[in-house]
């Protein structure tokens, strides 16, 4: 939007989404172990016909263990290190961040499991100065899929 509070001339109204999400090395498999950077990431893009890339977002964790709550909770914890980069019509952000949190599920039956993620965030604007974040981070996914083997 412009100052004047209108609308560029190009501006799309209606527009086609074309939304692609990766989770890779998700909780929830007893005894794996987080030796690697991002052996545990989620990678999300958008693309659109307005303007072209939407955004691309990821974060993985850098550093981190297993943790474990009895036999349907098990997460990882630990330093995770993040990107974003967020271009719709009217405006463009990216950032790149440090956290520290945790990424957990917890099987709520054998075909229903909640995921989700807190993290405390420290980011790098474009700028270069530090800005720490004055709030927690956090997703959660409810996912009907089949219970692993082992995990049964």
């Amino acid at each position: 939007m412009k100052r004047d509070g209108t609308l560029p001339a190009n501006f799309r109204r209606n527009e086609l989404q074309v939304d692609y999400a990766l989770d890779y090395g998700l909780p929830g498999s007893p005894g794996y172990r987080y030796l690697r950077p991002f052996d545990y990431f989620a990678f999300q893009a958008t693309a659109s016909s307005a303007s072209k890339i939407e955004n691309v977002m990821t974060h993985g964790v850098l550093v981190g263990r297993g943790h474990e709550a009895g036999d349907s909770f098990r997460g990882v914890w630990g330093l995770y290190g993040s990107y974003d980069y967020i271009a719709p019509q009217m405006y463009r952000i990216s950032t790149t961040a440090l956290s520290i949190g945790s990424t957990a599920q917890w099987w709520l039956g054998k075909t229903l499991s909640l995921q989700g993620t807190a993290r405390r965030v420290w980011a790098m604007r474009r700028s270069g100065r530090r800005a720490q974040a004055r709030a927690i981070a956090i997703t959660t996914t409810a996912s009907p899929r089949k219970r692993c083997s082992p995990c049964a």
